[in-house]
């Protein structure tokens, strides 16, 4: 089966402004642009009306509490092709709008502890694919996600009820990307709502029992 692509987005970069409201000398700066700029860490300088941020292709292997602290009004979050291990649960409190987040292309290593999320409870739509996930098992945090449309996944290993935790999350679309797969049981998928399911396979053996689930 072919493999689905990632889109990354980018956008342009208005640095700079630091006030929501624009005067007619002042423009009103909502899109910000800092990938592939070797940074370790979130800048603590953004503007406070930044509404999408494009921090992939960096160096960050840590979100913090305080990181988004003055982007309030973040919406759209890229963070791919980082060096993630760590994201603090209280990162994202002060980002209630946030409806984007791409977290992929990472070192995160399990699916069942992602805490930060239970603060993100606006997303729609969620990047997690290809980070260091070993098995599928959804932690309960992704039971909240009521919101969520577009999901991406990758593990290792796939077991029945791994996706017992968004039974109830009506999905358009989910993304699995399998191309490291060592096991999958048959049925696992039975748990998914999902109007479309895309998936990345390199045509092993395990994949078998998959597509016919799919």
């Amino acid at each position: 089966m072919r493999a689905v692509a990632v889109t990354l987005w980018a956008v342009a970069v208005l640095m700079g402004v630091h006030h929501c409201t624009p005067s007619s000398s002042e423009i009103h700066t909502i899109i910000v642009n800092l990938s592939s700029k070797n940074l370790s860490s979130v800048p603590g300088n953004l503007p406070p009306c930044t509404e999408a941020l494009d921090l992939s292709q960096n160096n960050i292997h840590k979100l913090g509490h305080e990181d988004f602290q003055v982007t309030t009004h973040l919406r759209f979050l890229n963070l791919s092709w980082n060096v993630l291990e760590d994201i603090d649960p209280e990162t994202f409190h002060p980002t209630p709008l946030l409806e984007s987040l791409d977290l992929s292309h990472n070192q995160l290593q399990n699916l069942s502890d992602q805490r930060y999320l239970l603060l993100a409870q606006n997303i729609r739509d969620l990047d997690l694919t290809f980070n260091m996930f070993h098995t599928m098992t959804l932690g309960v945090v992704f039971h909240s996600l009521t919101k969520l449309v577009r999901l991406g996944l990758g593990a290792k290993i796939i077991r029945v009820e791994d996706f017992i935790n968004i039974t109830d999350v009506h999905l358009q679309t989910l993304t699995l990307r399998l191309e490291n797969l060592t096991a999958y049981e048959s049925g696992s998928l039975s748990d998914v709502q999902a109007e479309k399911v895309s998936i990345g396979l390199t045509n092993k053996p395990t994949d078998r029992d998959l597509i016919a689930d799919a």
